[in-house]
């Protein structure tokens, strides 16, 4: 089902998958989506280290910004107002991609 679905979103002429969700757990790696040009980040990768998040979040951004990619690749990270998260990213300590 995951390769079908992968395969349509990156079908042109498949109008019908323009959005694709994916979790950074469990799809940030071995994923091709050189046809995407925007990535959201909806959610705080929880890992070990602060170093480890980065990697995780390139990894994820990596998939749509790489060799093939033919459009400008926009990142989005949201983040909860008034969250431990929302501390966190105003002293400037969550990952910059």
């Amino acid at each position: 089902e995951k390769r079908r679905v992968l395969e349509t979103f990156q079908d042109a002429a498949a109008a019908e998958a323009r959005v694709l969700l994916l979790s950074l757990d469990g799809h940030a790696s071995g994923t091709n989506l050189t046809c995407a040009s925007h990535v959201f980040l909806v959610h705080p990768m929880l890992a070990a280290t602060c170093e480890q998040q980065v990697a995780y979040e390139r990894q994820a951004v990596g998939r749509a910004a790489r060799l093939g990619q033919r459009r400008p690749v926009t990142v989005w990270r949201f983040i909860t107002a008034d969250t431990a998260e929302e501390g966190v990213a105003s002293q400037g300590v969550a990952p910059a991609i």
